[in-house]
């Protein structure tokens, strides 16, 4: 479709199709009374197009163009329907916004009255908001040509905002909202408006009203859209950039604030966080240390009833903006002994990356005997019911695992005896203790704490065997004065082996494995060669529990011979495996003896 002049060869309009059975429309403005005019409709070549249409005609012009623009009847949060809008028909008129990739193309236009010095502007699409694809905004003064701020899309359905402050009370102002070139990309939309700072501004803070333990729902907050606003700070790299704010009225002189980026708690990257008092002097800031790092800020020093605010932004480029959750407490619930953190899945669980804390905790309980300085300095506490006789518990650090730093952990029994200890980590990584001996069925209590920086870390807890034996090890079934027939076994063609006796020498290791249940704490293992009991020179033979911890470690005297392990350590009820190699010549040997394996 095509609008002349009365001459029929000077266009004043055009539309064409955007799909098989497009409504297409002009709009034209500056038409001359009394003149005529002339509409031609046609179809693309072909006579199996060809058909009938309809055709309307009113002199009202619509949103296509700024003198038609929708009133905005109001601009005290307000929202239109889903998907109210659309771009598709539309044509380019005026000036495209400066932030925009090209355009004018099918700009739409809205206007509103200033209520107050502050519109904040939000168009909205994807899903039910919207078809609309890489969108344009721009708000511009009455004259619809003077730009006061511009937004332009991150991804394929972005929503955009616009924040403006310094408007004229009584002032008209206009938005036009565009698509990138293409009609493919034109669709419908939604559109927002409110009189009030959103958190892009300091001044529009989200209030935290509940500091107890408080964590928002999942990925609601983000910096996309956001614009830059006050200082950045000091250890972030570069900003600020993308920026939002939250605010809290202090009710201790502690807090530790957590933004969380990792799966469904956001798809923020590169994040920095900051704390402010009221007057922004910095208090505590963090950064990333890998794309989707979680970050906390904390301090011991804040003063009562006075304001905080907090600032969340990103490393510089819209392709790291996104969305994140952000948690608040002024006391570690597991600070003490009493709200130890209850623990029951011990099927190699672990907590999310830097899910605990101790920055904030204080000194509780008992100090762990190989704790840094024998001082407890901050410890949080965790405690579990013993299902088997054995557990592994490990706290890891550093890149998205946590800030804290060299820690150590220590376990107690309901007596509060201490019944493992480990620690302090020389800087970050993966401090582990193994217990053995638990009694299934008691209340165990873990403390962690650090020797150097507190901070966040990840736990995990697992009661099953930590090292994985060859699948083929021999059971030993009968512990009582059991022999073998002379030189059954062999460790010929036995391949190279990880593990080796703390007591063998050899380049390599080919190590044949056994398998026996404890019944009692003591063991008597023998391995004898030469004289037909085998053709192993120089033989060696090691003891370890279910954990991969070597228990007891014996080797040769003579080339040939018998070489005996004893150990009375056992714990009856667990399983321990005995490997047998050679420190020169492997070959054929015997389990010979009285006790072998008692």
């Amino acid at each position: 479709m095509a609008l002349w002049e009365s001459d029929g060869i000077t266009q004043i309009g055009c539309a064409a199709y955007t799909s098989q059975y497009s409504d297409i429309d002009i709009v034209a403005e500056g038409l001359t009374d009394g003149n005529w005019y002339y509409i031609s409709v046609d179809n693309y070549v072909g006579t199996g197009y060809s058909g009938s249409f309809t055709l309307c005609v009113d002199q009202t012009v619509d949103y296509d163009l700024k003198v038609g623009a929708v009133t905005i009847p109001s601009i005290n949060n307000w929202c239109s329907t889903d998907a109210a809008y659309t771009t598709v028909g539309a044509s380019d008129d005026k000036n495209k916004g400066t932030c925009w990739a090209n355009g004018p193309n099918y700009n739409r236009w809205f206007k509103f009255v200033a209520t107050t010095t502050v519109a904040s502007i939000q168009l909205k699409t994807g899903g039910s908001e919207g078809t609309l694809q890489h969108p344009f905004m721009a708000l511009w003064e009455i004259d619809g040509t003077t730009q006061i701020a511009c937004a332009t899309y991150t991804s394929q359905y972005s929503d955009l905002e616009i924040v403006s402050v310094g408007l004229t009370i009584g002032n008209t102002y206009y938005v036009s909202v565009d698509n990138y070139i293409g009609t493919g990309y034109s669709g419908t939309f939604s559109l927002c408006i409110d009189d009030e700072l959103s958190y892009n501004f300091k001044d529009g803070a989200i209030t935290l009203s509940d500091l107890n333990g408080w964590c928002s729902s999942n990925a609601i907050y983000s910096t996309i859209n956001a614009t830059p606003d006050q200082a950045k700070g000091s250890c972030w790299a570069n900003g600020t950039n993308y920026n939002r704010w939250f605010k809290f009225q202090a009710t201790a002189p502690t807090i530790s604030i957590q933004v969380r980026t990792t799966n469904e708690e956001g798809t923020l990257r590169r994040p920095f966080v900051a704390l402010w008092d009221a007057s922004l002097v910095e208090v505590a800031c963090r950064t990333y240390v890998t794309d989707n790092s979680d970050l906390e800020i904390s301090s011991t020093t804040l003063t009562n009833g006075n304001w905080y605010y907090i600032s969340v932004d990103n490393f510089t480029g819209p392709a790291y903006q996104g969305s994140f959750t952000l948690c608040a407490t002024t006391a570690i619930p597991n600070d003490n002994k009493a709200n130890a953190i209850i623990l029951t899945d011990f099927n190699s669980w672990c907590s999310a990356d830097a899910k605990y804390t101790n920055s904030i905790a204080t000194a509780d309980g008992l100090v762990g005997s190989c704790f840094g300085g024998g001082v407890n300095k901050k410890n949080v506490w965790f405690k579990f019911t013993a299902l088997n006789p054995s557990v592994t518990v490990t706290v890891t650090t550093g890149g998205n695992y946590g800030t804290m730093s060299n820690q150590q952990i220590a376990m107690f029994d309901v007596s509060d005896t201490q019944v493992g200890c480990i620690g302090p980590l020389a800087g970050q990584g993966t401090q582990t203790l193994i217990v053995n001996g638990l009694t299934v069925g008691n209340v165990y209590w873990i403390s962690v704490d650090d020797n150097n920086i507190s901070g966040t870390f990840s736990l995990c807890i697992d009661d099953a065997a930590t090292y994985t034996y060859p699948t083929g090890a021999i059971e030993l079934t009968d512990l009582n004065n059991w022999c073998s027939t002379p030189a059954i076994y062999t460790n010929v063609g036995a391949p190279a082996d990880t593990k080796s006796g703390s007591c063998w020498t050899a380049g390599t290791f080919n190590n044949k494995w056994f398998k026996f249940l404890a019944t009692t704490s003591q063991v008597n293992v023998q391995i004898k060669t030469g004289a037909g009991y085998g053709s192993m020179v120089y033989q060696q033979v090691a003891l370890w529990n279910y954990n991969g911890v070597q228990v007891s470690c014996a080797r040769y005297v003579a080339a040939q011979g018998t070489v005996t392990l004893q150990s009375d350590a056992l714990t009856p009820g667990q399983w321990y495996w005995i490997s047998v190699d050679d420190a020169n010549t492997s070959g054929s040997f015997s389990t010979p003896g009285r006790g072998s394996a008692q």
